[in-house]
């Protein structure tokens, strides 16, 4: 078993174990193994490359789990915790940023999490890798205010004040009642990079192009949004979240080849409310 756990470890960037009884862990009933995986951003597609890394992570932690289980333990993937709180607590990140994001030294804001619970001594099984052995500093990012400045929409405040509702991402996939989102949200297609584009801690990130058949998917995205599933999961690829989010980004382009197929889509309810913004800005 411990040779399959250190092969799946290899999709893994960074990881951290906190043995159950500490401060953090001692309610958890077990174990928990805290993965990271860093990605690179893309520079010429609207969908947020996090996305595909978060989807990637989250099956090697189903692989992880399925390997402790059939050794006899208790194991799952914990959807219950914080897992930008446990990134900290367990010195995979080193700074908390005003835009509410977990900073590694190492992989800047550019990395997705997971958890895994279970009551297997993992530590005997893991040997050294890429883990995280002594928690770090975790601190306020509190200096260069950049995030602050680029945030379109003012959702990130100086004194550490982040405000939800005025966030892009929480607004991404749904009906927007109002026209001024609708034109903040542009041509992003899923995810706003912002406040990570200008923050120093990714400064020696690399940005790179995004695969033909992502870019391809996304393009297609008002017509069909099955294809994407594989690669953002089915938590997302859902036609009420897809369809409303491509209509969007489809009027921000001048799209105008597809105003028959926004017409379709806005005789439904789910997608009504974008559908009559987005061809009266089409039509203009």
């Amino acid at each position: 078993m411990g040779q399959t756990i250190q092969k799946l470890l290899q999709n893994v960037t960074e990881y951290a174990i906190m043995q159950e009884g500490t401060s953090v862990t001692q309610k958890q009933n077990g174990n928990l193994l805290i993965l990271a995986k860093a990605y690179e951003p893309y520079v010429d597609c609207s969908l947020d490359s996090y996305y595909l890394c978060s989807q990637d992570l989250y099956h090697t932690a189903r692989q992880l789990v399925a390997c402790l289980q059939e050794s006899g333990a208790r194991a799952e993937i914990a959807g219950d915790l914080h897992y930008k709180w446990l990134a900290g607590e367990s010195g995979i990140a080193g700074v908390r940023g005003l835009n509410g994001l977990a900073i590694s030294h190492t992989m800047g804001c550019y990395f997705a999490l997971q958890v895994v619970r279970t009551d297997a001594d993992v530590t005997v099984q893991l040997g050294d890798g890429h883990l995280v052995r002594m928690p770090r500093q975790y601190e306020w990012c509190i200096d260069c205010n950049r995030c602050v400045e680029a945030c379109p929409t003012g959702a990130i405040g100086a004194d550490g004040s982040f405000d939800c509702d005025k966030c892009i991402r929480q607004h991404m996939g749904k009906p927007q009642e109002s026209l001024a989102m609708f034109d903040h949200i542009g041509t992003r297609f899923l995810g706003c990079d912002e406040c990570r584009k200008v923050c120093p801690h990714n400064d020696k990130v690399a940005r790179i192009h995004a695969p033909k058949h992502i870019i391809d998917l996304v393009d297609n995205a008002l017509f069909a949004y099955k294809g994407l599933e594989p690669w953002i999961g089915s938590n997302l690829a859902r036609a009420k979240i897809v369809y409303n989010q491509a209509i969007i980004v489809a009027a921000n382009q001048g799209d105008t080849d597809k105003i028959e197929r926004i017409k379709m889509l806005g005789r439904e309810e789910n997608f009504a409310v974008n559908a009559k913004i987005a061809l009266h800005k089409l039509r203009k």
